[in-house]
């Protein structure tokens, strides 16, 4: 186009200049020819076509499907579990939900939780749901990892949410030290991630490979060391199984305490002012 024909004209995209193919589809040109790859999940000329997965029905009667991008999801019925709602839920099943009255609020410092040894039993299938809480005067620490895969640390104010060395999700919160509750839920093919109790979930698709090994690595909490505070940490296994780490489940000692207090002083130094030291209690007679 041009007075002289001197500008090439971007076939792929749109007199708005959106791209010709949807949904992030790529757009290719060959011999003329305009093609759109779609993404897993999508098809049709222009990738405007969301596959409906739940076509097959692929769960069983005693659950319906919801239809995901690239996936699906079965919501079972009362006394039915499984991925496709095909495992019957027993009786001692319905009724092994660990919570105890005991202390599920522990102050750390420069410690961590480890979580898998602290389960009085561990399930063998997924969905697996994290749930915590977090209170810290720090602004970069280690929060919560699954083996070597997964990771969330907090870094200046943002969550950071790590797949395999990759970052899935970077979100900003408006912390001013107060109790933040951060939710993770496992799934064979996608992550769920919740920041804060009143956000949305946000899932996250897995296309190299299944998540189901994670559920037999190692979850610990402040997994480079963590100082600051934590509660309620409840793992759930396969929507049936339901643990509140209390006192009872994790050992105490020196840099592993019970509630939650904090002892802030300034000091001035050679000129410079710390701020914000959490100390041990002190006796005053």
């Amino acid at each position: 186009q041009g007075k002289f024909c001197e500008h090439s004209v971007d076939l792929c995209q749109t007199k708005s200049n959106k791209s010709l193919c949807l949904n992030n589809g790529l757009c290719l040109i060959t011999n003329h020819l305009i093609q759109c790859l779609c993404l897993p999940g999508f098809t049709g000329l222009f990738c405007e076509i969301n596959i409906n997965e739940c076509y097959t029905n692929p769960c069983s009667s005693h659950g319906e499907c919801i239809d995901l991008v690239n996936g699906y999801q079965c919501h079972c019925n009362t006394g039915w579990l499984g991925y496709n709602c095909e495992n019957k839920q027993n009786e001692i099943s319905k009724s092994f939900i660990y919570h105890t009255s005991l202390s599920s609020t522990f102050h750390l410092r420069s410690s961590s939780i480890n979580i898998s040894k602290s389960l009085p039993y561990r399930h063998s299938s997924l969905p697996m749901r994290i749930q915590y809480e977090f209170r810290t005067t720090l602004k970069q620490i280690s929060l919560i990892s699954i083996g070597k895969r997964f990771k969330q640390e907090l870094n200046d104010n943002r969550i950071l949410t790590n797949l395999d060395n990759k970052t899935l999700l970077s979100t900003f919160i408006d912390y001013n030290e107060k109790w933040f509750m951060i939710s993770i839920e496992i799934f064979h093919l996608w992550i769920d991630v919740k920041i804060g109790k009143n956000s949305l979930s946000q899932r996250f698709y897995i296309s190299n490979s299944s998540l189901a090994n994670l559920i037999n690595n190692q979850v610990i909490f402040g997994f480079n060391n963590y100082s600051g505070c934590v509660r309620n940490i409840e793992i759930t296994y396969s929507q049936v199984y339901s643990i509140l780490l209390t006192d009872q489940l994790v050992e105490t000692n020196e840099n592993r305490t019970l509630g939650c207090e904090r002892y802030c002083i300034n000091i001035l130094l050679l000129g410079s002012v710390y701020e914000d030291f959490t100390l041990p209690r002190i006796s005053l007679r």
